[in-house]
């Protein structure tokens, strides 16, 4: 064998090795990119999580606590409350005002689906026909952002104040239908 047989055998040797080289970078790169996608739904599983906690935890507080509850009702309709009611109402709509602007701008961000925004802004929407909670938007609303004061702003507009009803005689209304119709099956 001659230096220049060595020499082409090398050089054939390096270019294998090249070509599985990149062959073998090719494979770690599509391993990192679904590692990356891997952690980006794992990131937006874990903020739609504290979401939902964060949520359940204002609503479960009010369920949990009646004075909170009736505070909450009261204030809602606009009826008449005690100044601990007046204050628990006030906490307990601020704290629904700072959850809402944080869901309005992860999906901004990208982090909320257009499907969660959707749920969201439906019961934003119900929240504004209320005129205890409109009232408290209109005390409150320097403290947020400008974007998100906007977009609550356009919502207030366009929304009519409406009564509040008496879920309970609906509820009772509603359960009696649905018993009755049973019995006929």
């Amino acid at each position: 064998m001659t230096l220049a047989d060595i020499a082409s055998l090398s050089s054939a040797i390096s270019g294998i090795a090249v070509v599985a080289s990149l062959a073998f970078l090719y494979f770690q790169v599509r391993q990192v990119g679904e590692q990356v996608k891997l952690a980006e739904r794992s990131a937006r599983a874990i903020i739609a999580q504290e979401r939902v906690n964060r949520i359940s935890g204002i609503q479960m507080q009010a369920a949990e606590e009646p004075s909170l509850a009736d505070a909450a009702f009261k204030g809602m309709a606009g009826a008449e409350l005690t100044p601990t009611q007046f204050n628990q109402f006030r906490a307990y709509t601020l704290a629904r005002f700072l959850n809402s602007e944080d869901s309005y701008f992860q999906h901004k961000n990208g982090l909320l689906s257009d499907e969660a925004f959707a749920t969201f802004e439906r019961t934003f929407v119900a929240a504004f026909r209320q005129p205890g909670v409109r009232v408290l938007w209109k005390w409150t609303r320097t403290g947020f952002d400008p974007e998100f004061v906007a977009f609550t702003d356009r919502i207030m507009a366009r929304e009519p104040v409406v009564p509040p009803g008496d879920d309970f005689a609906r509820w009772k209304a509603d359960l009696a239908a649905e018993r009755a119709a049973g019995e006929r099956a």
